[in-house]
């Protein structure tokens, strides 16, 4: 029966800790920084282990909706409250609902862009493990680690120490 090639980064990853990962802007792979070369461009792979983030053509439209369901979902509550508020005001003004939604569904979705990729690489990741090819892509992206000085590898028949 021919062994199963595991994820050896994937080993301990759990939803709960892809996900707050992607919150704070990290891998939700290895939980390394720097993804973003500007705010909203992100690179094409993770600088810690070479995770490809775009898997497939089409990838960030999952991160769009996202992007557009936490917005909506914001505007929504921000109505509730000004609706709630303004009920018992027989000559409340629309002045105060319309800049309260130009102010959500401006700046909103800027800021919150970069963390709706990280979380739709999250979900993604969590829904479609990595293939081997990719495993293997990502290790041959990283850069190998230096040598260190002096250290030669075991030499076979010879006794090794602990």
């Amino acid at each position: 029966m021919p062994e199963l090639f595991v994820d050896d980064v994937a080993r301990r990853r759990t939803l709960r800790l892809m996900t707050a990962r992607a919150l704070v802007r990290r891998c939700p792979r290895c939980g390394a920084r720097h993804l973003f070369r500007h705010w909203v461009v992100m690179a094409e792979r993770c600088p810690g282990c070479g995770y490809k983030f775009e898997r497939e053509e089409g990838f960030w439209f999952g991160a769009y909706n996202i992007n557009l369901c936490m917005t909506l979902a914001l505007l929504f509550f921000v109505f509730i409250w000004l609706i709630a508020r303004q009920d018992s005001n027989a000559g409340a003004s629309i002045v105060p609902p319309l800049l309260a939604g130009l102010f959500v569904c401006i700046p909103f979705p800027l800021i919150f862009y970069p963390v709706s990729k990280t979380l739709w690489a999250a979900i993604d990741l969590a829904t479609t493990p990595l293939e081997l090819r990719e495993i293997i892509a990502a290790l041959d992206a990283v850069e190998p680690i230096a040598p260190v000085v002096g250290w030669e590898p075991p030499t076979p028949g010879s006794p090794q120490r602990r």
